[in-house]
């Protein structure tokens, strides 16, 4: 009885999860109306005083059929910690994951290619005995600057 009460718990969890990112989703779709078209379901949000900014003319594409080089995932913008993103004017971005906890930064009229990575942390400290989601400030970080095309 234990397992099957926790694997409802787990399927009940995931189903509260999949509503806060849909409704992050269509938060930053409504606040970005006219500046950023998104193509296909966008994993966007942030935690802990984190922001995400967007220039004008942007496209998050996560459309599977709509690259011809093959999205593998819909794209995934996140930022945690006091990370900032900051996306410049004119940019594309296809099934790419961008993740902060410190600084990123992409310039005007960039395009970030089918399902690139751009990280600017180590997503947890290196040592297995510093591996405490409480302790960011064990987390390699550097800022990453993408300067304009």
């Amino acid at each position: 009885m234990f397992v099957s009460d926790l694997l409802r718990d787990i399927s009940r969890l995931l189903i509260l999860r999949k509503i806060y990112l849909r409704f992050q989703y269509y938060r930053y779709k409504i606040k970005y109306l006219g500046h950023v078209k998104f193509l296909g379901y966008t994993v966007i949000f942030t935690q802990h005083d984190s922001t995400i900014r967007f220039g004008k003319n942007v496209l998050i594409n996560s459309g599977f059929e709509s690259n011809l080089a093959g999205i593998n995932h819909p794209s995934i913008i996140y930022a945690s910690y006091g990370g900032s993103i900051i996306i410049g004017d004119n940019v594309g971005i296809s099934g790419s994951v961008i993740s902060s906890i410190d600084k990123i930064e992409i310039g005007n009229d960039c395009i970030i290619g089918a399902n690139c990575n751009i990280i600017d942390n180590d997503c947890h400290p290196l040592s297995i005995d510093d591996r405490n989601p409480q302790i960011q400030e064990l987390i390699n970080h550097r800022p990453i600057i993408i300067g304009d095309h």
